[in-house]
């Protein structure tokens, strides 16, 4: 082995560790020499013992130089390993900057806005007639007749509706006259009667007065005196019993005047007549079954007026002004113009469902709403100032809502915090984005954080 060998293995070395293969060539120089020193002490060698002698004494020069060739192996080796490693790791990043290069996810981008927002509130309405009437049975009775049919057009206190035990009434109504006219007969009687007791009454008393004088003055005996007062109480009493006869009469006469009232008024009521003008919107009772009050026999519904009923919780009571608050409706994805506003909010708040009702009137062919349709309805509160990005830049999941910024090509995550939308834009309370800055648009859904994009217009 030679020193040129030791040199070319060393200076084969990457130029990048220059000051690695100058230490190991001049180390290489030093054990060249041991070698050479070796190879001259064996070949002056003139016996054996002469050997022996020289080998005793550089026996530990020999040791020395091998154990230094060992290192000297291994440094090399270690040398190879190390160029190899930094030339793969170059190679990989290499690679991985080539492959980030190519894979740059195409994205648009749009500016943070700060835009007048109207603030609003989404809810569902019901149309409903503004009004509307359950028609029940006044009294209890077997329907005989009905005048009306679902979708009959009613008008208030003409039309008839149906018909209770009608002809049983009417019996009753007549047997009430009857009973009225025998009364009234009888009544006239007794007013004879009293008047013909009063007659007696009055004779006997004009004697009682002229035979109590003649007593006085003993021109009668007491016997006859007695007879004659006895005859006068009588007819007093005669009177008295006809009066209370004749106050009996016409106390029975009242009572029969009230009874043909009542059965009056039962016939009366055994015909309804529709309570309000409109339509016959639902029937639940036929002929022949039996109709009670409070248990509804038709449905009535006004249709020249109707009005949009919604329930709205109960943290916006405070921001709905009646007959100023305006309501834009939405059915079947058109936006109905014009607007309505609110011409009824309670004031009082259901304490179990936290929520209040308020109503909208649409006055007869507006919108060409029906009764039963249920529709959208956007209460438009109040005007405010708002830091706004458009809607389509969300990135939303069950447990997060979050937007891609993009700084110097780099997507950047944001978990933000959304309030209302408006016209495309929504509004972001948290957290407070710099006016200006820029979100992305179309291709966040292919995008990671962290990762570059490349911005196309």
């Amino acid at each position: 082995m030679s020193a040129w060998y030791f040199r070319m293995v060393f200076y084969s070395a990457p130029k990048r560790n220059d000051k690695l293969r100058i230490c190991l060539s001049a180390f290489a120089d030093q054990l060249v020499s041991y070698i050479g020193y070796l190879q001259q002490i064996q070949l002056h060698s003139k016996s054996i013992q002469g050997w022996q002698k020289m080998h005793s004494q550089s026996g530990k020069s020999i040791w020395i130089a091998l154990l230094a060739f060992i290192c000297l192996i291994g440094l090399i080796f270690f040398a190879q390993i190390h160029t190899a490693n930094a030339g793969l790791e170059k190679s990989r990043e290499n690679a991985q900057r080539q492959a980030s290069s190519q894979s740059k996810v195409p994205v648009k981008l749009s500016p943070v806005t700060k835009r007048q927002f109207l603030k609003t509130i989404n809810v569902y309405g019901k149309v409903e007639s503004y009004q509307s009437a359950l028609v029940a049975p006044k009294i209890s009775g077997v329907v005989e007749k009905l005048f009306v049919d679902e979708g009959s057009r009613v008008e208030k206190g003409k039309t008839r509706l149906f018909e209770i035990d009608n002809l049983k009434l009417q019996q009753k109504v007549d047997n009430a006259r009857q009973n009225i006219s025998i009364v009234l007969a009888v009544e006239k009687e007794r007013k004879a009667l009293l008047r013909k007791a009063q007659i007696d009454l009055d004779k006997k008393s004009k004697s009682y007065t002229r035979y109590k004088s003649l007593l006085e003055k003993q021109a009668i005996t007491q016997d006859s005196f007695d007879n004659h007062e006895a005859d006068y109480l009588s007819a007093v009493a005669e009177v008295e019993h006809k009066k209370a006869i004749l106050e009996l009469g016409q106390a029975e006469a009242k009572q029969a005047v009230i009874n043909l009232q009542m059965t009056e008024k039962d016939l009366a009521d055994s015909i309804v007549i529709a309570p309000i003008d409109g339509y016959i919107s639902e029937k639940y009772i036929e002929i022949g079954e039996m109709g009670q009050p409070g248990k509804p026999a038709f449905k009535i519904d006004n249709t020249e007026k109707l009005q949009i009923s919604a329930f709205i919780p109960a943290e916006y009571s405070s921001s709905i002004t009646q007959d100023k608050t305006e309501a834009e409706l939405t059915l079947y994805g058109e936006v109905l113009t014009p607007k309505l506003k609110v011409t009824y909010a309670s004031p009082v708040i259901d304490a179990k469902m936290h929520i209040f009702e308020i109503k909208c009137l649409v006055e007869a062919g507006t919108h060409n709403l029906k009764p039963g349709q249920s529709l959208q309805m956007r209460l438009l509160i109040h005007e405010q100032s708002a830091i706004t990005v458009p809607t389509r830049a969300l990135v939303e999941s069950s447990d997060e809502c979050a937007i891609f910024i993009c700084e110097n090509g780099i997507a950047r995550k944001l978990s933000v915090k959304r309030g209302e939308e408006f016209e495309g834009f929504t509004e972001i309370k948290e957290p407070e984005l710099l006016i200006g800055s820029t979100v992305i648009t179309e291709g966040q859904f292919m995008i990671k954080d962290n990762l570059p994009v490349t911005v196309i217009e």
